[in-house]
Parts: C-alpha cells; structure tokens; sequence
C-alpha cells in the first residue's frame, strides 16, 4: 500500500483541490503498473491519500521542524512523498507501531530514492517520533532486550 500511496501521491501537489475522483484515478494508475490491487488494498489507500492530503499542514510542519541543516525545498520529492507518509501513519493511524512505520519508510526510500535517501528519512522520521509520538504510540513497540518497551523523550 505505501508503495502504491508514494505513486499515487508522487505528482500531487497537497496544496490543490484535489478530489476523492482524482485520487482513485492516480492510485488505479499506480496499482496498474504494480501487482494487482484488492478492492480492501484499493479502499485503504484511499482513505490514507485522503487523509495525507487533510492534514498535509501539521505533517509538513513537523518535518520541516526536524530539518537540521537542509531546506525543505531541497529534499528530494520520493524522500518528501515517503516521509509524509510515514508522518501521516505516527499521527493519525494508532494502531501502526512505529518501528514498522520506519522500517518500511526507510526501504521504500531506499527502492525508490537516492542512495542516500534510506538514511534521511530514517534520521527524520526518528526525530519526529522522538518529539512527536505520544507514550500510548509507543506503547505499540515490540518488547526489546531486557523486557523494555522504547520510551519517547
């Protein structure tokens, strides 16, 4: 679904008046030159799409926030698409752990990015999660050695 989402969101500019039409047209786009796409799979990244697009404000905020020595207008689009996504899934999907949604940001970036962009967005996004993610998020978070779970700041 991220792969389909960074395809289908590649192109858009958030700040237009997209339309849910216009949405389902770039993702039965991306979907076509991929593997086969379910309904369920066709549904969810809607919804996601939709919801990237709703609150691409306070998502390009937070990582604009978390930029140390690089402009936003310098980051490539692939690295600026994956990272919204991964923002999208820290604030507004709860039940998504966050060392899945990295893990996958991280090698989407690499497939589809420079061969620096794997390294980029795992730096941003554990920044934002670090400053951003509330305790009950990172309740998620798989056990790690010692019976610990990972603590946000």
């Amino acid at each position: 679904m991220r792969e389909i989402l960074l395809m289908s969101l590649y192109s858009v500019d958030p700040m237009s008046d997209w339309i849910v039409s216009d949405l389902e047209a770039l993702i039965n786009c991306a979907s076509e030159e991929g593997e086969p796409i379910t309904p369920r799979l066709r549904t969810e990244t809607l919804r996601f799409a939709q919801g990237i697009l709703e609150h691409i404000l306070p998502i390009d905020q937070a990582i604009q926030n978390h930029l140390m020595n690089w402009s936003w207008e310098r980051i490539a689009m692939v690295d600026r698409t994956v990272l919204r996504i991964a923002v999208y899934e820290f604030f507004y999907e709860d039940d998504i752990p966050i060392e899945v949604t990295i893990n996958e940001a991280v090698e989407i970036a690499k497939k589809y990015g420079s061969e620096k962009s794997g390294g980029f967005v795992n730096g941003i996004l554990n920044s934002v999660a670090r400053d951003n993610v509330s305790q009950e998020k990172w309740a998620l978070s798989p056990k790690l050695s010692g019976g610990e779970t990972r603590n946000a700041k």
